[in-house]
């Protein structure tokens, strides 16, 4: 369904007509620019699914009008749709009845019930996902009774291992509706501890023990949940790059689409934060990978061997080189990329409205370099590394459970 409703530019006074794609969440945010002057215009909408209606709160740099007469033009929006790109941002100069975002991308879909379903039980996640917020609290205080009832543990008796299993399993098969992640991927990181295990069983106890002596094993359980908390909070952010993953192969081009809610200084904190914990998990698979190969505890490089702590004090552009030489260093080197993740973290990186785009800047030699991404490929880039990460949180669930739930 789309609705459309015209406002007036507060900065130019030019009349837009606001075409609204009408979602299943219970709100939606959404920004565009006016064509006339560059000024950003965002509004909110209330849905009630239950009895299919919304309303509209007051726009920001605009006001809402009854009339579309003398408008210069419509612009297009949908939360969890990829908008096509029809003239800037979506902007058109006509008024007259158009293709919706819907109808324009539903042939894209690969199997549009699978992902009508798939939707249903991702919003259904985001609103329940306080549920497993609590278990984590409760798992930290050892209150079994409150973490059983939250995580609806039937098995009798529950042991922290059985619960641990229980509860990583849920909460990575949720996530997989998010990032679509073949199994395949899992599994392949999975062989390689299993591997390891079978080798060098003490020495993998001795690295499980290692990271719970030394903290380790907190700072990344607390760092986990942060990020995948963060995600769940930005998922209307990026609801478009996720349907994107449902369609045929051919058509995921980021750049020939609009995202219609603009989210930049939150999605781009959890891209840094996400990209840090990844460094830090795939330490974790370095190790697994010195075990493998050199049945030792440090870390074997072209030269000599490095400690734990030495491998962790290097760079991170450093430690990402080596990351992507392991024997599995294909499922993380596209979300390795230390140019990109400097140049968003740079504290002059930001959206630039006018163009839809995401500046940044990195350095080379004694210069200062900009890089220009779109807004929607920065979102897509986001989207591949956190769904890396989820892969990479596979070592340290491992660890996890094999000391019994420890976390000091």
């Amino acid at each position: 369904m789309i609705n459309r409703r015209p406002l007036i530019c507060r900065g130019c006074q030019s009349k837009i007509v606001t075409r609204t794609q009408i979602g299943l969440g219970d709100s939606q945010n959404h920004s565009f620019v006016c064509p006339t002057c560059g000024v950003t215009i965002s509004f909110t909408m209330d849905l009630d699914q239950e009895h299919t209606s919304f309303s509209y709160g007051e726009p920001k740099n605009a006001d809402w009008t009854d009339d579309e007469r003398g408008a210069i033009g419509a612009v297009a929006l949908s939360q969890e749709i990829p908008v096509p790109v029809a003239g800037k941002h979506g902007f058109v100069t006509s008024t007259g009845p158009t293709t919706s975002p819907y109808l324009e991308t539903f042939s894209y879909l690969e199997d549009w019930k699978e992902y009508r379903h798939s939707e249903e039980l991702r919003l259904a996640f985001v609103r329940r996902y306080d549920e497993f917020e609590r278990s984590i609290k409760h798992f930290e205080r050892r209150a079994w009774p409150l973490f059983d009832a939250a995580m609806r543990i039937e098995e009798q008796p529950p042991t922290v291992r059985t619960r641990l299993i229980d509860f990583y399993g849920a909460i990575q098969s949720e996530l997989c509706l998010f990032t679509r992640t073949p199994r395949s991927m899992y599994d392949r990181i999975r062989q390689r501890l299993v591997l390891a295990n079978s080798k060098e069983p003490t020495l993998m106890q001795e690295l499980g023990e290692m990271y719970v002596a030394s903290g380790r094993m907190s700072k990344l359980w607390k760092e986990i949940a942060e990020n995948r908390s963060a995600f769940i909070s930005e998922y209307k952010g990026l609801q478009p790059l996720v349907q994107m993953r449902y369609w045929r192969e051919e058509l995921r081009d980021p750049t020939s689409f609009v995202v219609s809610t603009k989210r930049f200084d939150s999605l781009r904190q959890l891209y840094l934060n996400s990209f840090e914990t990844l460094c830090r998990l795939l330490v974790i698979g370095k190790m697994v990978e010195a075990v493998i190969h050199a049945s030792s505890l440090d870390i074997p490089l072209a030269k000599r061997s490095v400690t734990l702590e030495e491998f962790e004090a290097f760079p991170n552009a450093v430690k990402c080189t080596h990351f992507a030489s392991m024997a599995i260093g294909d499922l993380f080197q596209d979300a390795l990329d230390t140019d990109l993740r400097n140049g968003i973290g740079h504290h002059a990186a930001h959206y630039e409205a006018d163009s839809d785009e995401v500046l940044y800047f990195r350095s080379k030699g004694s210069a200062v370099v900009e890089g220009r991404l779109s807004y929607t490929e920065f979102c897509n880039r986001l989207l591949q590394l956190f769904a890396v990460v989820e892969l990479g949180c596979v070592y340290h669930h491992w660890l996890h459970i094999s000391v019994d739930g420890r976390l000091a």
